[in-house]
């Protein structure tokens, strides 16, 4: 077996870095400029705001620009890493069944939706990763599902 990986999607990334740029740029410039006719709690909102906003765009940042394959599908197991930098193995025998809905399986058991890609394990915690920011190409990972789990 090939070893077949799975990058995140650049396009997404970048444009959510925009994004997050636009919105700090109104947010320091327009907003918290002439704070006179905003109370309080709103102003503390719009701070709380502002930071998630320099959090979002520096994790989309990372992604754009981290070489690392999402997920690894090879001979001995499915590699992924989560979070950006926590690599999870797990090897063939661990997995029973994948389908789209949650089945119970012997060991352990994958379940594959349009958004996520979750292996739960029996007795070790559950691995799951968020598909919407993962290049697909276009539907090569549905195909690469198949060929290892049927």
């Amino acid at each position: 077996m090939e070893k077949e990986s799975f990058y995140s999607d650049r396009v997404k990334t970048i444009i959510l870095t925009v994004l997050f740029i636009f919105a700090l740029f109104v947010i320091f410039t327009q907003i918290l400029n002439d704070t006179r006719h905003l109370t309080d709690t709103a102003i503390t909102f719009i701070w709380i705001l502002a930071v998630v906003s320099i959090f979002g765009m520096l994790a989309c940042l990372f992604k754009t620009f981290d070489l690392r394959p999402i997920i690894e599908f090879d001979a001995e197991g499915i590699h992924v890493l989560t979070y950006g930098f926590i690599h999870h193995f797990v090897p063939w025998n661990e997995i029973v069944a994948v389908d789209n809905h949650k089945q119970k399986a012997g060991v352990s058991q994958v379940r594959v939706t349009t958004s996520f890609f979750r292996i739960f394990r029996k007795d070790k915690r559950t691995v799951s990763v968020n598909l919407t920011l993962l290049n697909k190409q276009g539907d090569r990972f549905e195909r690469v599902i198949a060929k290892y789990f049927n």
